[in-house]
C-alpha cells in the first residue's frame, strides 16, 4: 500500500506549497478564475497520501487490501472530511477578515463554492486511491510497492 519511498509524497507537497503560496503572493487566486479549483484537487490528493501514510505507518487505519473499492471509499471519505473542515476554516477567516479589515474573500463563502471545493477535493481523494491502494492482485499503479 505505501510506496517503496516518499517521493510523489514530497513532490505533491511541494506543488501544492508552490500552488496555495504563488496564488497568495501573485494573485493567482483572483486572476485565473479555476485556480482555486487546482489547487483543491492537488489538496484532496495530498490529504489522501497523508491519510495512506499515516495508516500505513502508524496502523491507525486499516484499509482493506482485498476490497478495493470498499478501501477506495474509506480513503476518499476521510480526506472529503478534511476538506469540509478546512471549508469551516476558509468561513472563519473569511468571516472574520470582513469584520475586522472590511474586506475579504467573500466569494468564499458562497455555497456554491463551498459545493465544488468538496467536488476537487473528492476527485484529488479519489485519484490519489487509484495511484496508490493496492488492486486486487496486490499491485499498485504508481512506481511504488
Amino acid at each position: 500500500m505505501k510506496p517503496k519511498n516518499n517521493l510523489p509524497l514530497y513532490t505533491s507537497t511541494f506543488v501544492l506549497l508552490f500552488l496555495h503560496f504563488g496564488g497568495v503572493i501573485f494573485h493567482w487566486y483572483n486572476t485565473f478564475y479555476s485556480f482555486d479549483k487546482i489547487v483543491h484537487v492537488a489538496g484532496g490528493f495530498w490529504i489522501a497520501q497523508i491519510i495512506l501514510l499515516l495508516s500505513t505507518k502508524h496502523q491507525t487505519v486499516a484499509f482493506p487490501k482485498d476490497k478495493f473499492m470498499r478501501a477506495c471509499i474509506l480513503l476518499i471519505s476521510m480526506a472529503v472530511l478534511v476538506g469540509v473542515f478546512w471549508e469551516f476554516f476558509e468561513v472563519f477567516v473569511g468571516k472574520i477578515s470582513i469584520l475586522r479589515y472590511g474586506t475579504g474573500i467573500e466569494n468564499h463563502l458562497a455555497p456554491t463554492d463551498t459545493a465544488f471545493d468538496l467536488f476537487f477535493d473528492f476527485l484529488g481523494a479519489t485519484l490519489a486511491a487509484i495511484i496508490f491502494l493496492p488492486k486486487k492482485n496486490g499491485s499498485t499503479s504508481s512506481s511504488g510497492e
